[in-house]
């Protein structure tokens, strides 16, 4: 995806400031923007999420995190308490999620219960090529 660009393509001769706490300030030096010209697209101030890299030689790079960039686990499978992902470094994992109850031999009762619908599913995705995989 495509990062959108809320700023205007400009130079500015700017003031760093860099503070031990780790602040990063930038201030032009002078206003260069014609009368009626704004710095951003929207008229408003922006926030931009990313890293600051900071030479020992005083260049200083800021660069916008890729939000899009990491990928997203798939879900397996699921059912009423218990979802099964599969995550882009190859792990498979079970989440159960259960609201309040108060006799635990319930709670055992009601996982039992899916537990046995979760094997089967693990059974029938080993009959199953790894890259075909049913979702919810």
């Amino acid at each position: 995806m495509k990062q959108k660009n809320l700023l205007v393509k400009t130079t500015l001769l700017s003031y760093v400031n860099c503070e031990e706490n780790g602040v990063i300030e930038v201030q032009p030096l002078y206003n260069e923007l014609k009368r009626g010209e704004t710095l951003t697209q929207s008229e408003v101030a922006v926030s931009y999420r990313g890293r600051v890299h900071v030479n020992a030689n005083g260049d200083i790079a800021i660069k916008p995190y890729n939000e899009r960039k990491r990928k997203r686990s798939v879900k397996l499978y699921c059912s009423e308490h218990c979802t099964i992902r599969m995550h882009a470094d190859g792990r498979v994992t079970e989440h159960w999620k259960f609201e309040f109850v108060a006799n635990a031999a319930l709670l055992a009762k009601m996982r039992q219960r899916e537990l046995n619908k979760v094997n089967m599913f693990y059974h029938k995705l080993a009959e199953v090529t790894p890259f075909i995989v049913p979702e919810c």
